[in-house]
Parts: structure tokens; C-alpha cells; sequence
């Protein structure tokens, strides 16, 4: 019997005798055959075989076999292990063939794994891999100083060029990539910035164990090599007494940054009066981007003029690589 991959491209080369082709003055007794021959041969062309052998030989038996290899071959297999690195696969005994990707260079690792599906095409040379487990099997040859586009970045090439769903691999991809995640900030991680800054001077705020002036705990879930905050601050003022005036305006940089109270360093700046706003507090807040440095922290600074009745206070919403 052939298999769907050793039928020629020509009609007319298709000629073997029933059911394997269709003859010239073939019987109309044997067409059934023959219909049914194209049937199995797609149904074993098209499914996905599990191979025999090891790592790094292994075996393949297509049913019906495949009579001889060509570049019209393309085979989906579950391997029997993971592959340890170059590996080739012997169709039908045909003869082992090595596994190359796309850029025709050897597979590395756990290209291909027992838990996955893989395709390979043959081009009349060797076998292509056709997708692979993680990133490693596109050939990925990226160093970490080329994959670490950022300063201050530490992840090593073995943990970026691949897919790992562990801690230390999902660090190793977060800390070289600029993403912004949202945190669970509330009411609980929120800093109060009138209460813990001295009014008029810049102190340093940041996570635990960063050696900041103001230690807020709500930065800790920020991990090493994170370079912004995302902060929500806010500005509530409840001026009292007769035509009260009331002003507050809160300002950030980056820790070590000779900037004082400048347009640059100004996050949110907030009037409030009593003729305009009788018996009840007015807020002002925004969400600001906060550049850390490389123990994540930041500076802050703030000023008030009038009634003491406020409230300066900020929360963390997300940070960024």
C-alpha cells in the first residue's frame, strides 16, 4: 500500500496498479478500491503518530509506510522523551534523519517534549522542526547583554529564551521587559504623605530593606530591576473660617536628583477656598508615572499654605520594567 506522500505531483505518474493507483483501462471493479486506498492514505498522512526510540533516535511507523523520503513529507509526532539537545527520527525504517530548525541549526533542549505535538517536513535533506516547546526551539541565540535592553537588568540568556512557567523564570522574563502590572492597591497600601514627610523637605520613600526615609511596605511587591511607579496621589483640603484660603501641592523625582520644586518635579498642585466651597472638603488627584532607582525608591516633597484640615496621601497602582 503507498502512503499520500509517495503519490507524484503529475496525475499521469499516478498510474500503479490498483488500489495503489489508477491505471489506464483500469476495471470499474477495482475503482472502489482505489477510492478507499486515498481514504486510509490521507487518514495516516494527517495523524499524529507516537514515536518509539529515544531522546535522540527516534522512530516513527506512518501507517500506511512511507515508501521513500521526499519534500512533500511533513509527519506530526509526540516524541517518547525530551529531546537532550540534536536528535533525528527514522520513518519506517527509511533511515535516521537529523532534526534541524528553521535557521538549520540543531535543536537545543526540550525542543520537543512529551507533552507536545510536533510537526517536521522533510526538504530532501533533513528533517525541519516545524514549532517547538518555548522559545528555544526558534533558535533563539540571543545573549543576555542583547536581551537586556534595559539598565540595571539581570536575567540570563537561560532564563529569557525559553517558556517556564516557574518564579524564577517568570522574574527572568518580567525583569527584562517594560510591562506595566496593576497591584491590589486599597485603602491599606496607601501612604500619607503630610503625615510621614517633613513639610518643605525632599525624603526618600521605598519598599523594605531599600534604606529609604520612609519605608512603605505596599512597594515591596515592585521586584528588583523595576524602574517606575505608578501612583495614585491625592489631595483632599477642608478650609474653615471666614474666606479661607487654602493651597497644597505635592512634588516628585527620582532619589539623588538635584531638582527642587520646579514644573518638572510637580505632580499635583490644589486651591481650595470657603467662600466657594462652604462646609465640605474638595479633592484634586491624578495618577502619576514615578521613576525609582536601583533600590526603588523615590523622592517626595510637599507644601501647604492655610488651615491644617487636610489630608495628602498617595497609593500604589502598578509598576513598570
Amino acid at each position: 500500500m503507498s502512503n499520500l506522500f509517495d503519490y507524484s505531483q503529475t496525475p499521469a505518474s499516478n498510474n500503479s496498479a490498483a488500489p495503489d493507483g489508477a491505471p489506464e483501462g483500469q476495471l470499474p471493479s477495482s475503482l472502489n478500491n482505489c477510492i478507499r486506498q486515498v481514504m486510509a492514505n490521507a487518514a495516516g498522512a494527517f495523524k499524529c503518530y507516537t514515536a518509539g526510540g529515544t531522546a535522540s533516535a527516534m522512530t516513527i511507523t506512518m501507517d500506511p509506510a512511507l515508501a521513500a523520503y521526499s519534500d512533500k513529507v511533513l509527519i506530526w509526532f509526540t516524541p517518547p522523551a525530551n529531546n537532550t539537545g540534536a536528535f533525528t527520527v527514522n520513518v519506517n525504517g527509511l533511515g535516521a534523519v537529523a532534526v534541524k530548525l528553521q535557521d538549520g541549526t540543531d535543536p537545543a533542549a526540550d525542543s520537543v517534549t512529551t507533552t507536545g505535538i510536533f510537526g517536521i517536513h522533510h526538504n530532501g535533506t533533513n528533517f525541519r522542526l516545524l514549532n517547538a516547546a518555548g522559545l528555544t526551539g526558534l533558535g533563539v541565540t540571543a545573549s543576555a547583554a542583547e536581551l537586556n535592553i534595559l539598565d540595571g537588568v539581570t536575567a540570563t540568556a537561560a532564563e529569557l529564551n525559553k517558556t517556564d512557567d516557574s518564579a524564577a523564570a517568570v522574574a527572568g522574563f518580567v525583569s527584562a521587559t517594560r510591562i506595566y502590572i496593576n497591584t491590589d492597591g486599597g485603602d491599606d497600601s496607601s501612604f500619607d504623605i503630610d503625615a510621614n514627610v517633613t513639610e518643605g523637605n525632599w525624603e526618600s520613600v521605598g519598599p523594605t530593606g531599600s534604606g529609604a526615609d520612609n519605608i512603605w511596605t505596599a512597594m515591596d511587591v515592585i521586584p528588583a530591576g523595576a524602574r517606575i511607579a505608578i501612583l495614585f496621589v491625592n489631595v483632599d483640603l477642608d478650609p474653615t473660617g471666614t474666606d479661607s484660603t487654602q493651597v497644597a501641592a505635592v512634588y516628585i523625582r527620582s532619589t539623588g536628583s538635584s531638582e527642587g520644586q520646579t514644573t518638572g518635579s510637580i505632580v499635583i498642585n490644589h486651591r481650595s477656598n470657603t467662600d466657594d466651597f462652604t462646609g465640605s472638603s474638595t479633592r484634586n488627584s491624578t495618577n502619576v508615572f514615578v521613576p525609582l532607582d536601583a533600590s526603588r525608591r523615590f523622592d517626595i516633597n510637599w507644601i501647604a499654605t492655610g488651615d491644617t484640615a487636610r489630608s495628602l496621601f498617595t497609593s500604589l497602582k502598578g509598576f513598570g520594567l
